[in-house]
Parts: structure tokens; C-alpha cells; sequence
């Protein structure tokens, strides 16, 4: 695959999402023409939108045209309430729309396609670093439908395309949602006690590095047929991040501190309250999971083979983080 050069197309599914937008003010400075593909349209940093969702078949002919790369980041992450719809809206959504969008490419002679996985592909992480060697057990239906589209990529390589797959961690940076968004919130509005939590590691990437990372396997020969880890190449523990944010937004250490036997106890209760209902409370072993547990993950392949280095750590990416927020 050549380089991208200033002028050529570009499509991005899922660009306007959280990564996807720093995608494409990545493309975009590269003096790239950028098309957006996304279910609903929204301003940004790209010259053209296209409305489709390709969970629900092909994009339409026009979004190929012309285009030298796509990268595909278009995909469902969330958990439903009923596990039957949870697992046909991940195969839909990450499996079929990747097969789509993959059909399109080849239909229309796209030159190179990435595809933005997450480690999930690979099952859950632990303290033990994981790597691109290790056995891919995807216990989700999140993570088995990551695994099988990845396995659609990379059997596209080839033949006129250069396909590959990023796996991503845990992404932060500025307008970033989800557990790091609500832990953040919690810190500023005071709220969120001392936790004594047991120590754990996880590794994490900023949008910023996963944009030029993106790009990197798009534009590098070796990187085809192949998936790839991304990290920023540190290791945080939940305690770490909290002191991070904390300090970040001006806050002190709090004088309540909650026990780690406590914080079992009320994630039981939340386990408890959860199967009474019939959904997720705020609460539960899950949510403990996401503070305490851990996701380690050796990204040392891109660096070596594709001289990737990280720019960012999450101490650097705070101060803009909690700028989004005010």
C-alpha cells in the first residue's frame, strides 16, 4: 500500500464517534479529502457525510467512489438488557457491517481497509500481559464478534487490498464516555469516596495515538494480513487513575474510604438486585470488575516493526479531558 497522499479519498465509517473524530482531524491535517459514513449526520472535520448503517447492508455505491482507504470503526459496544438482542445486535452490527463494508471496498477497488478491533477479540484481559501470539477466547458477544469480523479482514488481505486490524484497549482523551466519563464526573462533583481497592494494572491508549496508529497500518507494507495491539505502554492501576484525575481537578484525597470486603458486599447486593429486576444496577460485579480487575497488554510489535511511538499517557491528557467536561 502507498502512502496516502494529499487529495486522496478517504472514508471513515463511524466517524463521527469519539475516535473517529480525531481520526478525522488526523486525515484531515494530512490534507486528505475525508468522507464520514455514519447512521446520522453531525458537523465535523470532513469534507463529505453519507447516512447508512451497515449493519443493515452494503454502503451505498457512492461512499466507495474514489476512495483509496477506508477505515472501518463503525460498531456496537454496548450491552442490552435482553441477552438474545445484546448478541443478534453485536452480530449485526460488528459482524455483518464489516462483511458490507468489506463487499463495497472490494467492489469499488479500494486500495487498503483497517479495521478497529478492541482486545475483547482476544477474551479478558489479566495481570499477564497479552500479546498478538496469545490464543483469541472472546467470552462476550462483543468480543466473539469482533473476533469473527477481524477473521473476514484478514482473510480479504490481498489481491488488491491491503487490509489489517488494530485491537484496541481501553481508549482515553478529551470527550471520551463510558466508565472513564463517569468516574471523572464523580470526582468533580465531589462524590466519589476513597476506594481500598487490591493492586491492578491496565493498559490504555489515547484517541490521539490510535488516529496515527490507524494511519501507520494503512500506509505500511508489513502491517497487511496481520492484527496489531496498540497501548501507550504504561500500566495504571484504578488507584493511579483516580489520583491522576484527582489532582488533575484540583481535589484532595477524601476522608471516607470504602474497604475492599465492603465493596465486595455491595457489588453482591447489586448481583442480588440486578437478577430481581432484571437489569444492571449502577453497581454490581461488573462495575467492580472495571475498577479492580486487570487487562495487560504488550503492544511492543508495532514499535519494533512499525516504529510506532506513543505520544500521549493519560497524566498528559487530562488537563484537556477535564477542559471537554467544564
Amino acid at each position: 500500500m502507498p502512502s496516502l497522499n494529499p487529495g486522496d479519498k478517504v472514508l471513515v465509517t463511524g466517524g463521527t464517534g469519539f475516535i473517529g473524530r480525531f481520526l478525522c482531524e488526523h486525515l484531515h491535517r494530512r490534507g486528505l479529502r475525508v468522507r464520514v459514513l455514519s447512521r446520522r449526520p453531525a458537523p465535523g472535520p470532513w469534507q463529505e457525510h453519507i447516512a447508512a448503517d451497515v449493519g443493515a447492508g452494503p454502503p451505498p455505491a457512492a461512499a466507495l467512489d474514489g476512495v483509496a482507504c477506508v477505515f472501518h470503526l463503525a460498531g456496537y459496544a454496548h450491552a442490552m438488557t435482553r441477552r438474545g438482542a445484546d448478541t443478534e445486535a453485536h452480530r449485526r452490527i460488528n459482524l455483518d457491517g464489516t462483511r458490507h463494508v468489506l463487499l463495497a471496498a472490494r467492489y469499488a477497488a479500494v486500495r487498503a481497509l483497517v479495521f478497529a478491533s478492541s482486545v475483547k477479540a482476544m477474551g479478558e484481559g489479566t495481570v499477564t500481559p497479552a500479546d498478538e501470539s496469545t490464543r483469541a477466547e472472546p467470552v462476550s458477544a462483543y468480543g466473539r464478534a469482533k473476533r469473527d469480523a477481524e477473521a473476514l479482514v484478514l482473510a480479504a488481505h490481498g489481491r488488491g487490498l491491503h487490509a489489517s486490524v488494530l485491537r484496541l484497549p481501553l481508549v482515553y482523551g478529551p470527550g471520551v464516555g463510558g466508565n472513564l466519563a463517569r468516574l471523572l464526573g464523580l470526582i468533580r462533583a465531589g462524590v466519589l469516596p476513597g476506594l481500598s481497592l487490591p493492586d491492578n494494572a491496565r493498559s490504555m491508549v489515547d484517541a490521539r495515538d490510535v488516529a496515527a496508529a490507524l494511519v501507520l497500518l494503512a500506509e505500511s507494507d508489513a502491517a497487511g494480513g496481520r492484527s496489531w495491539l496498540v497501548t501507550d505502554g504504561e500500566d495504571y492501576s484504578t488507584q493511579r487513575i483516580v489520583q491522576a484525575m484527582r489532582r488533575a481537578l484540583g481535589h484532595g484525597t477524601p476522608r471516607v474510604r470504602i474497604p475492599w470486603p465492603a465493596l465486595r458486599l455491595l457489588a453482591a447486593g447489586g448481583d442480588a438486585a440486578g437478577a430481581l429486576l432484571r437489569r444492571r444496577m449502577p453497581f454490581d460485579s461488573v462495575a467492580l470488575q472495571a475498577l479492580a480487575g486487570s487487562a495487560r497488554y504488550d503492544a511492543g510489535r508495532i514499535r519494533r516493526e512499525l516504529g510506532f511511538t506513543p505520544r500521549w499517557t493519560l497524566e498528559h491528557a487530562l488537563p484537556d479531558m477535564c477542559r471537554e467536561c467544564d
